[in-house]
């Protein structure tokens, strides 16, 4: 293998859950010692269908509404050597007897290991001098630009070391930029953000009258008439006229398919979770958050956020199954422990994003990405987001983008046909592969931008 051969450090598949690889934390020099499994190149034969099949030698069914499959579960191994992370307590990571929770449990903290991590394995493996790749999905948005800031290092605590490495490229998918965004009087930022999500799920399950020709085309005029209309309308607040207000209002329900009062009653301002409710209330239906392309019976429901979502719900216990299936049989790895998808209770509640375990206050992480760029002007930055996301909406991306100084010349930022996880569907899983190849095979551009 060359030395120059590119790595792809694979940081999240979920909120803060794990990624394929593992290891034991400790907290001395030698941490951390690892246990892997080496994937070979060449195609993989396993499969994951968002039809609730995960076909070829591993084959199990789930409900599920979305037609598609992904033919080979890691399609970048052609271009790349990929390296998955299990963060601690998830996955098959575990903490050594001694160490401490909070010194991993946490945004600095989180990152810092992570870098520790890939310092190592870069020195263990002799692979210094390839080309790196970030790729974060979810809460690996905010992961992957922390784990970027802390692999160069600083003089101030909390770092205070010179780390020295630079990655060629960060690729964000499922982003989340912008946390903490407070629904409080005079705060409209989620709901102008929000309308073209709201409006693909309404062109989706067909509430549009007259339907659009294409998704692209109801996306379009609901943002259009979100930086226009309709922020001139929320700007005006309770000084808005009954004559336009009620305009406003029969227009919303138009790009929405959910009906002008419900946008009356809601002061023009309907947040997603009333909006999943509303859009086939007249069918008992819910659609999914994290995509809105799925649906379940509203009632009864238990409330959970992740299982009664028809999402999640759904589509979820087929990925959990088929990593299992595929690492015992395909791979021949066996394990004692439990692999944990994602740790509620024990990771995300306890999380500290930096006001304490469990406080989340508004921030916006392309700050911090704009300055890791200025800082290397050869990183590159490719964004995935997609229409049927209803929980990190195309919209949020784009404001958030917009909002920073972010290098355009070095932005990719591509709309795929899917919801919080782009790679569900065969046509968005192909497109978004094709792309990340694309990606990691692209020139890297001049400091002023030019190729």
């Amino acid at each position: 293998m060359k030395a120059r051969s590119l790595i792809v450090w694979l940081l999240s598949l979920a909120v803060l859950g794990g990624a394929g690889a593992w290891w034991w934390w400790q907290r001395d020099p030698d941490a951390p010692q690892l246990r892997t499994a080496k994937l070979e190149r060449g195609t993989l034969t396993a499969a994951v269908s968002a039809s609730g099949t995960l076909a070829a030698t591993v084959q199990v069914q789930v409900s599920s509404q979305v037609s598609g499959q992904i033919k080979e579960m890691w399609p970048l191994l052609d271009v790349a050597d990929v390296v998955m992370i299990d963060p601690p307590l998830t996955g098959f990571s575990r903490m050594l007897p001694g160490a401490k929770a909070e010194d991993f449990l946490g945004v600095t903290a989180d990152a810092r290991a992570f870098a520790e991590f890939i310092h190592q394995w870069l020195t263990r493996h002799g692979r210094w001098n390839s080309p790196k790749y970030l790729i974060g999905e979810s809460y690996g948005t905010i992961r992957a630009i922390a784990v970027a800031s802390e692999l160069t290092g600083g003089v101030f605590p909390p770092r205070g070391t010179l780390g020295a490495v630079t990655v060629n490229g960060i690729a964000i998918l499922g982003p989340t930029f912008m946390l903490g965004n407070p629904r409080i009087e005079g705060n409209d930022r989620g709901s102008l953000t929000g309308l073209t999500a709201m409006a693909a799920a309404a062109w989706y399950h067909d509430r549009l009258a007259p339907r659009p020709a294409t998704l692209e085309a109801a996306v379009e005029a609901a943002r259009e008439f979100a930086a226009d209309d309709y922020v001139r309308a929320l700007n005006a607040g309770y000084l808005l006229e009954a004559a336009e207000r009620e305009r406003i209002a029969t227009r919303l329900g138009e790009l929405t398919g959910v009906p002008a009062a419900a946008w009356r009653d809601a002061n023009l301002r309907l947040g997603m979770s009333a909006f999943q409710s509303l859009l086939l209330r007249d069918r008992g239906l819910t659609i999914g958050s994290y995509d809105s392309r799925y649906v379940l019976p509203t009632r009864p429901s238990g409330n959970d956020p992740v299982l009664d979502d028809p999402a999640m719900g759904l589509y979820t216990p087929g990925y959990v199954v088929a990593f299992n299936e595929y690492l015992q049989h395909e791979l021949n790895v066996r394990q004692k422990e439990r692999y944990v998808p994602i740790a509620f209770t024990d990771v995300n509640f306890r999380w500290d994003y930096g006001s304490g375990p469990g406080i989340v206050l508004p921030r916006n992480d392309t700050t911090d990405l704009a300055i890791v760029m200025r800082r290397n002007p050869s990183l590159r930055l490719f964004v995935g987001t997609s229409y049927y996301d209803l929980n990190s909406t195309l919209g949020a991306a784009e404001y958030a983008l917009a909002h920073s100084t972010i290098p355009r010349e070095r932005l990719t930022l591509r709309p795929y046909v899917s919801g919080h996880m782009p790679y569900i569907g065969e046509d968005s899983a192909a497109t978004l592969a094709a792309d990340l190849r694309a990606f990691l095979r692209g020139p890297v551009p001049a400091p002023d931008g030019k190729r």
